[in-house]
């Protein structure tokens, strides 16, 4: 478990407003002139407290570490959006969706994965193959807020997980996009996802 204690300053454009649902203006990195915002609904019930082993640690005012509680084992992975040039911005996917509905591609193609709890042995592949560490362009934390996970995190809130940005530029599609993660404490599971993009 982390405790956020600054505010987080993100490359990418966010607009949240609390209610029912999480809005999202997302501009590409490369400055995609067209943005589209889109209703994504991000927020889920937190789910029964596991018996975590490995400690967390967060920085106090005076940039010395000290430890939290033990953080939680991973418990869900899942791809939240594909996003491409082709499909003119993000396509939002419901949970276990195993297909995109709309075609993507063009000169970005990008994927955006949840995960909560912390894991310590992710690997993203494209069609089989590895994708390098670099492909890993942004992280945001996923917090517990009133019981629902929420991005950005407000200050003092709980770190339950992490949003995870790839960047699958100069990738063919279609073609299938795996992630799996392994969680750093016990029971050290493995959870897996995958999406086939059209």
């Amino acid at each position: 478990m982390i405790i956020l204690l600054h505010e987080e300053r993100h490359a990418m454009k966010y607009v949240l407003m609390l209610g029912l649902s999480l809005i999202s203006s997302v501009a590409f990195p490369q400055g995609v002139p067209e943005q589209r915002v889109l209703p994504i609904v991000v927020f889920q019930e937190l789910g029964p407290a596991l018996s975590p082993a490995v400690p967390a640690v967060s920085r106090d005012g005076s940039g010395k570490v000290r430890p939290l509680d033990a953080a939680s084992p991973l418990s869900y992975v899942g791809i939240l959006a594909v996003g491409s040039t082709l499909y003119g911005g993000w396509e939002i996917l419901s949970a276990n969706q195993l297909s995109t509905a709309g075609s993507h591609g063009g000169s970005q193609l990008r994927v955006v994965v949840d995960t909560i709890g912390y894991g310590r042995a992710a690997i993203a592949k494209i069609n089989g193959i590895v994708l390098p560490a670099a492909a890993l362009y942004q992280t945001e934390s996923l917090c517990n807020v009133n019981g629902r996970y929420t991005t950005p995190c407000p200050i003092g809130s709980i770190v339950a997980g992490f949003r995870q940005y790839f960047n699958l530029d100069g990738q063919s599609t279609p073609g299938t996009f795996s992630y799996q993660n392994t969680s750093q404490n016990y029971p050290w599971n493995t959870l897996s996802t995958q999406v086939y993009i059209k």
